[in-house]
């Protein structure tokens, strides 16, 4: 069933402003991509591929949103069809989010040292990319009305998201107990720069967790409109930004580390542990450059 003339016009307001929103994202991101390229050279010739193939990806999701907008535009409440680019743009987001979510995984059992809660966010994740993947298929293939297929995939986009904000609450309530129960430990000097690792983690986590809850009150409140997808735009870049923050923000973990007189993060991941003998070494997980200690 498709919307009044009127509320067709406020749903494609919201698709603006999330399309300028998520634009302005994109600016944001390309800045701290020439920032990461230019402040950390030394870092793992893999991780600086994926850096840039992020980039990438997220230009061809403005490409396809920018052109889905305009197949919207043209098409009006009455499309007949859903846009061709919804499906190139769904692909492209999941290329781009699924790696993202599986770093913050990893990292998750890396500061943890307990591997069942990121085992089980990793098969949301790939669970997740798997459902979205079918659902393009389905957008392109679907020969029924734009309202009329929404309808018709309406708890399979809720499942997906709601797939997506589980992992997001697991990742940030397993770090903040992690947290908490790391303010026992004695070695404060030891600690502070692990805690600011895992404390960003849940920032990143909180964020995305925030406009997935968002989009899924939209979808359900609001089913014949666009507005959920208007947050799932903003949705998309946020998780480009957060990762590319969080490669960035090593170096000011350097400089508290610094102060700590702790031995020099250069990676994005890394777990600094006691030993037996009193003194302290860092294990170094593969995903930055060369490692400089100091005694």
């Amino acid at each position: 069933m498709a919307p009044t003339e009127g509320a067709w016009e406020s749903s494609f307001g919201a698709l603006e402003i999330g399309k300028v929103i998520s634009t302005t994202l994109f600016g944001f991101l390309c800045c701290q991509c020439v920032y990461y390229y230019r402040r950390y050279r030394s870092d793992a010739l893999w991780l600086k591929i994926f850096v840039l193939v992020t980039l990438l990806l997220n230009v061809g999701q403005t490409v396809t949103a920018e052109y889905m907008m305009y197949q919207f535009a043209r098409g009006g409440p009455s499309a007949s069809t859903p846009p061709s680019s919804y499906g190139a743009n769904l692909v492209l987001v999941t290329l781009c989010n699924s790696p993202i979510q599986g770093y913050f995984a990893f990292r998750q059992g890396v500061l943890t040292r307990q591997w069942v809660l990121p085992c089980i966010c990793s098969i949301f994740v790939t669970a997740r990319a798997v459902g979205i993947f079918i659902v393009a298929f389905l957008s392109l293939t679907g020969g029924s009305g734009v309202w009329d297929w929404i309808e018709a995939h309406e708890w399979t986009v809720i499942l997906l998201l709601a797939v997506a904000l589980a992992s997001d609450l697991i990742t940030t309530g397993h770090l903040g107990f992690q947290l908490y129960v790391r303010k026992r430990d004695d070695l404060f000097s030891i600690k502070q720069a692990v805690n600011r690792i895992i404390l960003w983690s849940i920032v990143c986590c909180v964020a995305t967790g925030f406009f997935t809850t968002l989009a899924l009150i939209l979808l359900v409140t609001w089913t014949h409109t666009f507005e959920w997808l208007s947050v799932v735009f903003i949705l998309s870049r946020s998780f480009s930004v957060v990762f590319l923050a969080s490669l960035n923000e090593r170096k000011g973990l350097r400089k508290l580390d610094s102060e700590s007189s702790l031995s020099r993060v250069t990676a994005p991941i890394r777990f600094v542990v006691p030993q037996k003998n009193g003194t302290i070494d860092d294990e170094e997980f593969g995903l930055g450059g060369n490692t400089t200690s100091r005694e």
